[in-house]
């Protein structure tokens, strides 16, 4: 069996398990109408984010970032969940950005 396949086999447990906490959360637990247009709006810049993240991830200074937390004894899961959500939280600055543009706005349909 193919290492893919194997990891590839529990996504939807995962997926499935994310979902269902995501919904009881929003459901059962009220939160602030502040972190709720926080959420609404990443959820609004997700496909833009999936976009970019390669092209952000892929730059010389991630590497070397991730390599100086790593040579700092930081602990690998760590420092990549760090870097994940710097990935992450640029993807949505740059989508949040390219959402106001009008040409870009009239295109997409934002």
């Amino acid at each position: 069996m193919d290492i893919q396949s194997f990891h590839s086999a529990f996504v939807v447990v995962n997926s499935v398990t994310v979902f269902l906490t995501i919904k009881y959360i929003f459901e059962y637990i009220k939160i602030k109408e502040i972190f709720e247009k926080i959420i609404i709006s990443m959820g609004s810049c997700s496909f833009g984010i999936y976009l970019l993240h390669l092209c952000i991830k892929e730059r010389d200074i991630f590497y070397s970032t991730l390599e100086k937390m790593q040579q700092s004894k930081l602990n690998d899961m760590l420092a990549v969940l760090i870097m994940c959500m710097a990935v992450f939280l640029i993807g949505y600055v740059l989508t949040f950005i390219l959402s106001k543009v009008p040409i870009i706005k009239k295109i997409v349909g934002f």
